[in-house]
C-alpha cells in the first residue's frame, strides 16, 4: 500500500514535468484566487493586531465606554457590524454620564468624544473636517502628543481650538499656528495647540487625529444642536483597579440609565472587539468574491484533467491489462489533480504574503502572518483537487481497456 502510495505520488510528479508549461498556466488559476485571500486575511489581522497594540501600549489602564443597541455586544449581524462608535444615530451616552463616571474611585482622567461634520476656516478657503467636542483629559485618554502649544484646558477659553498635524497644513501651509483663528459657522476660535503627526488613521478611538479639530464640549453644543457624545475613554491609575472600576462604571449608568442596558463598558482587547469584527465581516465578504477565482480555477484543473485522459486514453488500457482496477486508475488522476491545485495553493501563498508585506512597508502597519492561514489554504487546495480532479477521474477509470488499447491518438 505504501508503495502504491509513492507510485501514485511519483507519477503525478512525471506527468506534472512532461507537460509543465501546461501545467503551471492551469496551477496559477488557483495561485490567483488562493493568493488574493491570503492577502485579505493577511491584512486584516493585521488591522486587528495593530489596535490590540494600541491598547495594550497605553498600560492596559484604559476603559472605554460606548453606546449599544438593542442587538446586542455579539450580534453578527453585518449592517449592525458596520456602525461603528462614530455613526451611531442616536447616542444613548449624555455628558451627564461622563460627570457620573468621574467621580467614581481611581478613575484618574475621563474624556467625551462627540465627533461633527463642520466647515474649517482658516488662510484658505472653506475645509471640509471633523471637529471633536471633548476636554481637557483626551490627551491621558487617547495617549496623544503636541507638536506645540497646548491642548484644551479650563484656564482657556471656550474659543480654544487644537489642530491635527494635517489639518493644520491644509488650513494653514504650516504646523506652527498656534495664535492664528479658526472659524466654524461664523465663530472665531483661537488656535492653542498643534497635535504630532500621529501617521494612524486605524486606532481604538476610530478617528484619524492628524485630521480633526478639538474644541471645548460645550462650546460644541452651543454650535450644533443634538451634538451627542458617542464615546467617553477613562484612564485608571492602575491596571489593577480595571475589574472594580469596570463595574463602578456599569452599576452607575444603569441606576442613571433607569436599569436600561443600553451602554457597554470595555477594557482590554474587547475595546478593539467592535472594530475587529468590522474587519472580519469586511475580510469575509472580500474572501468570498476571490473564492469565486478559485472556482475557476478548479473548473481549470478539470478542464485540463480531462484532456489528459483523453489523450492518455491508450496508457489507461495498458494499466488494465496489466492488472490495474477501476480503483488504482481513480486514485492516479486524483493525485495529478491534487498536485495540480497544491502547486497552486503554494503559490498563491507565496504570492499574497509577499504582495501583504511589500503593501505592508507602504502603510501603517504590517500584515500578520498566520500558521492558521497557511493550514487552511493547504486544506482548501487539498478540496478544490479532490472535487475539481473527480469528474476526470472517475471518467478515467470507467474506460473500457479493449477500447483504450485500441485507441491511437
Amino acid at each position: 500500500m505504501r508503495m502504491l502510495f509513492f507510485n501514485h505520488v511519483s507519477n503525478a510528479m512525471d506527468s506534472f514535468r512532461s507537460n509543465r508549461s501546461r501545467s503551471i498556466l492551469t496551477a496559477l488559476g488557483i495561485a490567483i484566487g488562493m493568493g488574493c485571500i491570503v492577502l485579505i486575511l493577511s491584512m486584516s489581522g493585521g488591522l486587528k493586531k495593530l489596535i490590540e497594540s494600541q491598547v495594550t501600549g497605553a498600560d492596559g489602564n484604559i476603559i472605554v465606554v460606548r453606546p449599544e443597541s438593542n442587538r446586542g455586544a455579539n450580534d453578527k449581524n453585518f449592517l449592525s457590524v458596520i456602525n461603528t462608535s462614530q455613526t451611531y444615530a442616536r447616542s444613548s451616552l449624555t455628558i451627564d454620564d461622563l460627570k457620573t463616571i468621574s467621580k467614581i474611585k481611581n478613575i484618574s482622567a475621563a474624556a467625551p468624544l462627540a465627533v461633527s461634520e463642520n466647515d474649517l476656516k482658516g488662510d484658505h478657503d472653506l475645509t471640509a473636517g471633523k471637529v471633536v467636542a471633548t476636554n481637557e483629559h483626551l490627551p491621558n485618554t487617547a495617549r496623544l502628543t503636541l507638536a506645540n502649544g497646548q491642548f484644551l484646558g479650563e484656564n482657556l477659553s471656550r474659543n480654544s481650538i487644537v489642530l491635527g498635524y494635517t489639518l493644520a497644513q491644509r488650513l494653514f501651509d504650516s504646523s506652527e499656528v498656534v495664535g492664528e483663528t479658526v472659524k466654524i459657522k461664523g465663530v472665531s476660535f483661537l488656535v492653542v495647540g498643534v497635535l504630532q503627526e500621529l501617521d494612524n488613521p486605524i486606532n481604538y478611538n476610530d478617528i484619524d487625529f492628524d485630521e480633526v479639530a478639538f474644541i471645548n464640549y460645550e462650546k460644541a453644543a452651543d454650535l450644533n444642536s443634538g451634538l451627542q457624545v458617542q464615546q467617553i475613554n477613562v484612564k485608571l491609575a492602575n491596571q489593577s483597579a480595571i475589574p472594580a472600576a469596570s463595574s463602578a462604571i456599569e452599576k452607575n449608568l444603569l441606576k442613571s440609565h433607569k436599569g436600561e442596558q443600553d451602554f457597554v463598558v470595555l477594557s482590554g482587547k474587547n475595546i478593539s472587539s467592535s472594530t475587529s469584527r468590522l474587519f472580519d465581516a469586511i475580510a469575509s465578504i472580500l474572501s468570498l468574491v476571490a473564492g469565486v477565482s478559485l472556482i475557476v480555477g478548479g473548473i481549470g484543473v478539470m478542464n485540463i484533467m480531462l484532456v489528459s485522459v483523453s489523450e492518455r486514453t491508450r496508457e489507461i488500457g495498458i494499466e488494465k491489462a496489466v492488472g490495474a482496477n477501476n480503483g488504482n486508475i481513480m486514485v492516479q488522476f486524483l493525485f495529478e489533480s491534487l498536485l495540480l491545485s497544491l502547486v497552486g495553493g503554494v503559490l498563491g501563498l507565496l504570492f499574497g504574503y509577499a504582495f501583504a508585506f511589500g503593501a505592508g512597508s507602504m502603510m501603517p502597519f504590517n500584515p500578520e502572518f498566520s500558521w492558521e492561514v497557511v493550514g487552511i489554504t493547504l486544506v482548501v487546495s487539498v478540496a478544490i483537487g479532490c472535487i475539481f480532479g473527480l469528474l476526470p477521474a472517475a471518467r478515467a477509470a470507467r474506460k473500457d481497456p479493449i477500447d483504450s488499447l485500441r485507441f491511437y491518438r
